[in-house]
């Protein structure tokens, strides 16, 4: 399922990060249905918010 991803950080080199993903970017189309907020935690991530889109 294609996902967009959001990071922050105070330490971590986020061009770099930004130029490793960019390397395997795929662009896809397709129809928003949900949105969704997670948190990644040690065993995956867990989500917090889920709104469904009308339409």
């Amino acid at each position: 399922m294609p996902h967009i991803s959001s990071y922050s950080s105070e330490k971590d080199e986020l061009a770099a990060i930004i130029s490793e993903m960019s390397k395997t970017f795929v662009q896809s189309t397709g129809k928003i249905s949900r949105l969704e907020l997670s948190i990644v935690n040690e065993n995956g991530f867990n989500i917090v918010y889920s709104y469904d889109l009308k339409g």
